[in-house]
């Protein structure tokens, strides 16, 4: 898991390597999906968080998703949640 947590600071640079981005980037062939907090690569001036601001600025309309998911357990298990306003899947 990577978060903002300075011993996580290793593997975000393995993942934010500019060779593994360009390596994601055009091996895609016809769909790209990039699944990240905002805020862990926005928050310094990472290779990623250009990505993020390339495709803010080209996407077109409905192609950006941005979901309030915390953790993955959210999507999981989101039928075991008896919150109010919440339905199952």
């Amino acid at each position: 898991m990577l978060d903002k947590k300075h011993h996580n600071e290793e593997r975000l640079d393995f993942v934010d390597d500019p060779r593994m981005v360009n390596v994601a980037v055009s091996r895609a062939k016809t769909r790209f999906t990039l699944v990240t907090g905002d805020e862990v690569f926005t928050a310094n001036n990472s290779h990623i968080a250009a990505l993020m601001r390339y495709v803010e600025y080209y996407a077109q309309d409905g192609q950006i998703v941005r979901a309030p998911v915390v953790s993955a357990f959210d999507l999981l298990y989101r039928e075991y949640d008896q919150s109010p306003g919440t339905a199952p899947c």
